[in-house]
């Protein structure tokens, strides 16, 4: 089931970030399990949403401030002078719900999917994962992590 999922995840964060970011993004073939190794932890925010239903876990999405700002202007179609930390972080939040929503609903449309509400955590908790997939976009990596309650 989780390979299953990573692959919905996958698609969806291509989908996503194209029709509502207008970021071309591409899966990066080669993976380090240490994610820290990869990004600046003092840039980086995460958000985490949970889910629960015939499968229950969590959606994990990491980016860097830089990227995340690119994303909110682009979203927001406003400059980054105008973008507060509410916004920034608002589109974090609203760019993993539509990627756990279409995930999800592309993974099984006859079973109830419960989907909780996305939240910021901190990057630490998230930092070495071998599930991790690590995206490419014009401004810089991205990742996403899927976990599944045992």
């Amino acid at each position: 089931m989780k390979k299953t999922l990573m692959l919905q995840v996958e698609d969806s964060i291509l989908k996503v970030m194209e029709t509502m970011f207008y970021f071309t993004v591409e899966k990066k073939k080669d993976v380090s399990s240490d994610l820290s190794s990869l990004f600046d932890q003092d840039s980086l925010k995460a958000c985490r949403i949970t889910f629960s239903g015939s499968y229950s876990g969590a959606i994990f999405l990491l980016i860097p401030l830089n990227v995340l700002i690119a994303m909110a202007r682009n979203f927001l179609g406003r400059d980054q002078d105008s973008l507060s930390a509410e916004y920034i972080e608002g589109t974090l939040k609203e760019a993993l719900n539509m990627i756990a929503g279409n995930a999800l609903t592309k993974l099984d449309e006859k079973s109830y999917t419960g989907l909780g509400i996305p939240e910021l955590v901190d990057s630490a908790i998230i930092t070495s994962d071998e599930n991790a997939m690590i995206f490419n976009t014009a401004e810089g990596m991205m990742a996403s992590v899927v976990r599944l309650d045992d």
